[in-house]
């Protein structure tokens, strides 16, 4: 597979040829590329039409098979925009639209375009025409769009799971990246809750974020510093710089971050056994926790000619971790204190990262394009913990563990199109990666023995792809398959055993179909995925978390299955969806009773059988005057029942909702306050359930000096809302509150001047990154 993909790449770029076409951007009346723009080519002087398009997220449009004779027309159409005609008509041209305004006596009527619109059972977001344009940066409204929720590069779609970020094709391998992409610069947001083929089978969402078309040329910069008062105290500073010309993009990036946490949190465990309730009561009360992380970056795009794109990144990271604190635990046997137990952890980590990237893009032949990327990733990461117990049945001692990890990813990515007609086109692909993770772990307790495991694993994917779309009157469907073989092989290095050795094969089917009824748009799709085991789920270790407990790794863990059939309808301003899921093998964790009197319990991952949910989402979004707002409505219903061994059930069949309301207010001079509101009910997900809460958030942002200097001041959890959840497990009920010094005031700071950084690079090893 190795030397067919290098064949491929080889090939490509000693074949490459350019073929004639009629091409152009539009943008609107401030040079702003416009995205969506409907774009028409007739032939004159009979006006029959020859071929129509749409602008893509950059503004741009092409006719690949239609050459340029002088006897043409170009017809623009935008709504809010008054239609654009362009004669005689060139190879390459730049068209721009006047808005489309109304004036009666004093006030403005001017054409609206809606914010979210829909593409089968996807959501688009038109960042570049709301108030999220001038908020910041991606990272700063991504869990304001439908569905999103998380914060720091972990976004959920509601339902669905975590979503894998993408910017334009390229998949993001640095989360720190979503804090130095300007809101300013994005064109579009897509949430895809139901990624076709050419996505990993272990994929359950997308989050594309699609960037305007940059004309800047020459250097330059953006630096920009954050810093934050909760309990303690965090700060932020990035320094970007970047040179362009017409055939090379460069660009270089150092960030640095510090987070300071001070966390209270209060856990309950009880436990049923065939004699007795155990009760384990831990108080942690300003637990001190420390995050650095530096991140330095460098890459370059080459454009060989117009069709076609070579280009490399080079990705260094260090992050570091302390942590620690004391806990003050209660241990009852029905009801009676057993044993008051004290404990002090002190724990710290770092990991050192180096990650490549090569890609190439372009057009080989007049119908055919080519996507090439290979990736290289290793990472060296330590863990070192100190636990001292001591109670009134517990001999005072410490028990020192240690954790050794190193990762090597190689992987590469293939993929073609064919542009069969205008309303059909094919793709078909190929990725390939081998992933070797090496794992030691020991354990010390000064009044006992010592425990040591060792763990190598070895894991080779390989996978084809292909997925069509095509366009028949007013129905537009897209289907594809992805097949995958995954070979896995985990080694005891200490008793010179395999744990595992055996292989996976499946094919993952894709179809989404979508129409417009009436004034509506609907949209069906139906697919399957995987979750396979992160590799820390699939440890050999059993490592010392208190004198009752001991957590442990499940190498026969098996795949998690999805099958998802989802539906979605808008109608202007306001969106309904609703899927049902079917899943098969759910990972969760457990907890064993290996030792009734006095109590120990094993924590670890294992399979259930199956389970279904059905999820419900309802928005609805407007302007009025200078307030923009965004009201979302998602429920979840799990059918997911725990039992206990005496036939009861263990957790409940109530709903989750969470219900968000956001505002923002655009005044003059760039002045723009805003209003967070977030409500969830107290409900249940699979065997969780989430106690009720409310946050509320609010701020300004403003430009200065002709929008080179940005600034926001923000209040987040005004409140000081606690995170309250409680787990089930047959004969064991786990219970949280946990409040992560959430509140606080920060101020964020940015100047930029000509700065436009572009690489288009994907990675190939996107699954096996997030496994880590």
């Amino acid at each position: 597979m190795r030397r067919e993909l290098i064949l491929i790449a080889f090939t490509t770029l000693t074949s490459l040829s350019v073929y004639a076409q009629i091409s152009g951007v539009v943008v609107d009346s401030h040079s702003q590329p416009l995205s969506y723009a409907n774009v028409s080519l007739y032939s004159l002087p009979d006006s029959t039409l020859i071929s129509g398009t749409i602008t893509n997220a950059d503004g741009q449009f092409s006719f690949d098979h239609a050459n340029s004779t002088g006897h043409e027309c170009l017809k623009v159409s935008a709504i809010g925009y008054i239609t654009a005609f362009v004669s005689p008509v060139k190879s390459k041209q730049t068209v721009q639209m006047q808005s489309n305004e109304y004036a009666l006596k004093e006030v403005v009527v001017s054409g609206k375009r809606d914010i979210f619109k829909s593409r089968g059972t996807d959501i688009i977001a038109d960042i570049q025409h709301s108030r999220l344009r001038d908020f910041g940066f991606a990272d700063d409204i991504l869990d304001k769009l439908p569905m999103v929720s998380g914060e720091k590069g972990n976004y959920q779609v509601f339902g669905k799971g975590t979503a894998v970020i993408y910017v334009g094709n390229r998949k993001l391998i640095d989360p720190s990246e979503l804090s130095r992409i300007a809101t300013k610069d994005i064109a579009t947001i897509e949430v895809i809750s139901n990624p076709g083929a050419k996505y990993d089978a272990d994929t359950h969402a997308v989050i594309k974020i699609n960037l305007k078309h940059q004309h800047a040329k020459g250097l330059g910069g953006m630096v920009a510093a954050r810093d934050g008062q909760g309990r303690r105290n965090y700060d932020y500073e990035q320094t970007q710089f970047t040179y362009n010309t017409d055939k090379v993009n460069a660009f270089a990036v150092f960030s640095n971050s510090t987070s300071r946490y001070s966390t209270d949190q209060e856990n309950t465990e009880t436990t049923f056994t065939p004699k007795h309730v155990w009760s384990l009561y831990s108080n942690m009360p300003k637990w001190l926790s420390t995050y650095y992380d530096q991140t330095v970056s460098g890459g370059m795009s080459v454009n060989i000619d117009k069709n076609n794109t070579l280009g490399g990144q080079v990705t260094y990271q260090k992050e570091t971790e302390h942590y620690g604190g004391e806990s003050d635990n209660l241990i009852s046997r029905d009801a009676v204190l057993y044993e008051r137990m004290k404990s002090a952890i002190n724990a710290r980590s770092h990991y050192d990262q180096w990650q490549s990237n090569l890609y190439y893009e372009g057009r080989i032949a007049s119908n055919w394009t080519l996507d090439f990327n290979g990736d290289y990733l290793r990472r060296t990461s330590h863990e070192g913990r100190n636990n001292a117990e001591s109670g009134n049945l517990t001999i005072s001692h410490d028990v020192q563990s240690t954790n050794k990890t190193t990762y090597d990813i190689a992987a590469a990515l293939v993929e073609l199109e064919y542009q069969w007609c205008k309303n059909a086109k094919l793709r078909v692909g190929s990725n390939v990666s081998y992933v070797k993770d090496v794992k030691t772990y020991n354990s010390q307790d000064d009044t006992s023995t010592s425990t040591n495991t060792a763990l190598t694993s070895e894991e080779t994917k390989t996978a084809f792809f292909a997925e069509g779309n095509m366009t028949l009157g007013k129905l537009s469907a897209d289907a594809g398959v992805r097949y995958e073989r995954l070979k896995m092989s985990y080694h005891d290095d200490l008793n010179h055993q395999y744990l595992v050795d055996r292989s996976y094969t499946r094919l993952y089917p894709y179809l989404s179909m979508s129409m417009p009824v009436c004034n509506s748009k609907m949209g069906l799709s139906l697919t399957t995925k995987v979750q396979r085991p992160s590799y820390y789920q699939l440890r050999n270790s059993h490592e010392y978390f208190n004198k009752y407990e001991t957590e442990a790794g499940n190498p026969m863990l098996l795949s998690q299955y999805t099958t998802d059939l989802s539906y979605s309808i808008q109608y202007r301003h306001l969106r309904f969806s609703l899927a049902y899921q079917w899943i098969k093998d759910y990972i969760m964790t457990n907890n064993v009773v290996d030792q009734e009197d006095p109590l120990h319990l094993l924590s670890i991952p294992q399979n259930k059988p199956h389970y279904s949910a059905l999820n419900g989402y309802l928005s609805y979004n407007n302007t009025v005057g200078i307030w923009e707002f965004y009201a979302n409505l998602n429920v979840m219903r799990t059918f997911f029942d725990i039992y206990n061994t005496d036939g009861t059930l263990a957790n409940g069949k109530r709903p989750y909702g969470v219900l968000s309301f956001n505002n923002y207010f655009n005044l003059k001079n760039q002045w723009m306050p805003y209003l967070w509101l977030t409500y969830n009910t107290d409900g249940y997900m699979r065997e969780y359930r989430v106690k009720q809460g409310f946050v509320v958030s609010f701020g300004v942002t403003k430009y200065f000096f002709k929008k080179a200097v940005f600034a926001r001041l923000s209040v987040n959890n005004i409140l000081g809302t606690k995170e309250r959840e409680t787990r089930y497990a047959s004969d064991y009920i786990f219970e949280k509150e946990r409040f992560k010094d959430n509140r606080n005031i920060s101020l964020f700071i940015r100047y930029t001047f000509n700065n436009k950084k572009k690489y288009n690079g994907k990675s190939a090893a996107s699954e096996e990154i997030d496994r880590m």
